[in-house]
C-alpha cells in the first residue's frame, strides 16, 4: 500500500488498465530469420568453392 504523504495515512492501491498488444515471441519470424542465415552460409560456401576453383584453374593454365 502507499501513503498518502498529505496525511500520513494509507492511500487506497491504485488501479491501472494496461495491455501489452505486440507480439513478444514469433515462431514464423524465427523461422524466416533461420531461412535468411542458411541462405547467407550457403552463399558464402558458393563464394569460397567457386575462388578456389578459379585458383586452380589459374594455377593449371600458368
Amino acid at each position: 500500500m502507499e501513503v498518502d504523504e498529505k496525511n500520513d495515512q494509507f492511500a487506497p492501491p491504485r488501479i491501472v488498465d494496461a495491455s501489452l498488444s505486440q507480439t513478444l515471441f514469433s515462431v514464423e519470424s524465427i523461422q524466416r530469420f533461420r531461412a535468411a542465415r542458411t541462405a547467407e552460409q550457403a552463399a558464402q560456401l558458393n563464394y569460397q568453392e567457386l575462388r578456389e576453383c578459379v585458383e586452380r584453374f589459374m594455377t593449371l593454365i600458368s
